[in-house]
């Protein structure tokens, strides 16, 4: 008897599978509603959320592994995608920063949690991993619920609640799967995955450059991603090495509505070396942008964190293909905020 009391204190509790937490990273709404708040506010505010979760799970003794999703998408939720984004630009209203799952990805990984990208659907991959570890998940979603294999069925919790600097996780008050979903065995063996966003990597491979609009004042002034496309150019030469074609669409306001731009963009190296100087490439791509009249400072201000953020998420890329990992959007962010923002 004293033997086995000797043994199971020797365990590690915190790497018995029944530990690991396996979360929904864009489920959890870590970062508030932005339309009104200056967008380096709303990345402080969300670093803060993730961070106090994060020590949270710690000191519950949980081993987080977040999942974001980076797969293809179905053509219907593109054409919801599509909406959204026209909205977005007839009205200048944007939930959320662009970039955020990135974004996620970095606050995650700099508070050691390991972070996966999927590159099929999320909710497969999250299940399979989750069966694999024996582990729980924690997702608004309830479609986990109709994930069957080998071992119990999945531990799904809806959401979360940190008293006494714990980790409180709450069950599904509705533990079953939507009307009309099936049933779905797990993945086997596990989807490969990515520890960084691969954004960039697919868009090689597909040959497709889709965006929205990072920026509120669409009517007023161009779409970032269309004043960024020489910077894309010389990425697009440094990842391919030869002239490869890639179709770019994102939307911009042309004569009172929302038109899709609809091009075939050639690899370029004429800006290479800006790639290398991120701020160097801000001022250069986006130095002649003078504020509009009639756009508030608020607008301005989150126009111009949509021009760092395009900037960066292109030299994060190309930093990438020389096996760094030193530079993420976030810390180029949080570097080159204004003063008063910080």
């Amino acid at each position: 008897m004293q033997g086995c009391v000797e043994q199971l204190q020797g365990l590690d509790l915190r790497s018995m599978p029944e530990r690991t937490l396996h979360v929904d990273v864009l489920n959890m709404k870590f970062f508030p509603y932005a339309h009104k708040m200056d967008h380096y506010k709303c990345v402080q505010l969300a670093c803060e959320a993730v961070g106090q979760f994060v020590r949270a799970a710690k000191e519950s003794e949980y081993d987080l592994i977040g999942f974001i999703d980076a797969g293809k998408q179905t053509e219907e939720t593109i054409k919801k995608w599509r909406e959204r984004r026209e909205y977005e630009a007839r009205t200048g209203k944007r939930g959320v920063p662009q970039g955020t799952s990135t974004m996620l990805g970095d606050m995650l990984r700099e508070l050691g949690v390991p972070v996966h990208y999927s590159t099929v659907d999320n909710d497969d991959t999250l299940a399979a991993y989750a069966f694999q570890n024996g582990g729980q998940v924690l997702s608004g979603d309830r479609d986990f619920f109709r994930y069957w294999g080998e071992g119990p069925p999945l531990t799904v919790y809806e959401t979360y609640a940190i008293e006494n600097g714990k980790l409180v996780l709450v069950p599904h008050s509705n533990p079953c799967c939507k009307p009309g979903v099936s049933r779905r065995k797990v993945m086997d063996p596990l989807p490969e995955t990515c520890s960084y966003d691969p954004t960039f990597g697919q868009v090689m491979a597909e040959g497709k450059y889709t965006r929205g609009v990072p920026s509120p004042i669409l009517k007023m002034m161009p779409n970032p991603h269309a004043t960024a496309k020489e910077l894309r150019r010389a990425l697009y030469a440094r990842i391919s090495g030869e002239l490869k074609t890639i179709h770019e669409s994102y939307p911009q306001w042309v004569d009172g509505e929302v038109k899709w731009v609809q091009e075939e963009t050639t690899p370029d190296g004429a800006l290479d070396h800006l790639l290398d100087n991120p701020l160097m490439a801000w001022y250069r791509v986006f130095g002649h942008e003078e504020r509009p009249k009639g756009c508030t400072t608020l607008q301005w201000r989150q126009h111009m964190f949509a021009q760092k953020l395009v900037c960066f998420d292109i030299c994060v890329a190309a930093r990438r293909l020389s096996g760094k990992t030193d530079w993420t959007m976030l810390n180029l962010l949080q570097s080159s905020a204004p003063r008063r923002s910080r």
